[in-house]
């Protein structure tokens, strides 16, 4: 991926060219994602109705603890405060591990496979999600190789690391130079001072948003809403996206149900000028409508005053014919990483 980034400079090509478009998702992502629950019906909690999705008022209310009128966040926040090393802690932190990890993909094409499919390598997805879906979506993916790389800000019940040698992988599956099964990573519980430092997978993750961010042309953020109490993420996200050099040029997209004025208050400091959309449904973002070409069109509307026509996936039945279609334009995609071809809107449509 860096190669690819330093091979492909911007004193010999257009900066929107090679560019990254940068997705961070959030629980409002999988909800919206899987609107009726996973493969087996189970729904994808948000942080106000985690207790009822997760069925726990009675473990709340046997431990003798107010959870009524609260959301998660308040309810483990406060525990925690109270007692880090109280045995409640781990029993709540292993009924949400068990809830998470039995969640399984539909059979149909979902949007989390549209997602994955329609952006490029050089491409990147955050998610703040503890559950497999999206990693799901990517192993049934493979098969394509030009993917988008995926990261989990905290943590994932699906993905292992090995401590030893620093490599990632499925949970399940084994390290490749040491050959010992991955061990699961860590999750960052729902509290309202989070540490990004002190695990080494989690640091790692957030070093890849920043360089990220720093890097890309687009973002898009679909289902966060980036909370005030988590002033660390707000923190880092807004210091790495203010730096970028093309700053004034980027686009910010927010994917959100709430309310125009809402969004907009809360990202206020994250858009520069009229840099920056806003809309409740993901397919009407870059990515979406001209599928894996969100910068190079972008780039070509805003800076060239070129617009290129629309070129949405279509609706297919299953993966292997959604592959098929993609095929001339991840063609294209190599030939400009290989041989400096560059993606043009005939090529890429």
């Amino acid at each position: 991926m860096l190669s690819a980034h330093n091979q492909m400079t911007e004193k010999t090509y257009p900066f929107w060219t090679v560019s990254s478009h940068t997705f961070i998702l959030g629980a409002g992502a999988s909800r919206a994602a899987f609107p009726n629950g996973d493969k087996f019906c189970q729904i994808l909690p948000l942080m106000y109705d985690f207790v009822n999705v997760l069925s726990l008022e009675d473990f709340f209310e046997c431990h003798g603890i107010d959870y009524k009128n609260q959301n998660i966040e308040d309810i483990y926040d406060r525990l925690y405060t109270e007692n880090q090393n109280n045995p409640i802690l781990e029993e709540l932190n292993n009924i949400i591990i068990d809830y998470f990890t039995s969640l399984r993909i539909p059979d149909e094409i979902t949007l989390y496979d549209e997602l994955i499919l329609s952006l490029q390598k050089k491409d990147a997805i955050f998610s703040f999600n503890w559950d497999p879906l999206l990693v799901q979506a990517y192993s049934r993916n493979l098969a394509i190789k030009e993917l988008p790389n995926i990261h989990f800000l905290h943590g994932n019940v699906a993905i292992g690391i090995c401590m030893k040698d620093r490599h990632v992988g499925y949970l399940g599956n084994k390290c490749a130079i040491c050959n010992l099964p991955f061990t699961p990573t860590n999750l960052l519980y729902p509290i309202k001072s989070k540490n990004y430092t002190d695990d080494p997978f989690i640091r790692g993750e957030w070093q890849s948003l920043e360089w990220y961010l720093d890097n890309s042309f687009i973002v898009s953020i679909f289902g966060y809403n980036a909370p005030k109490t988590d002033v660390e993420a707000r923190n880092i996200m807004k210091k790495a996206w203010s730096k970028n050099p093309r700053y004034k040029f980027n686009e910010i997209d927010i994917i959100d149900i709430k309310s125009r004025e809402q969004v907009e208050e809360n990202w206020a400091e994250f858009m520069y000028k009229s840099h920056g959309g806003i809309c409740n449904d993901v397919h009407a973002t870059q990515s979406f409508r001209y599928a894996r070409r969100s910068c190079e069109s972008w780039g070509e509307a805003i800076m060239q005053s070129s617009p290129w026509r629309e070129n949405n996936m279509p609706q297919y039945t299953n993966l292997e014919e959604l592959h098929r279609w993609l095929a001339p334009l991840i063609k294209q995609e190599i030939e400009f990483r290989e041989h400096g071809v560059l993606i043009n809107e005939l090529q890429g449509t």
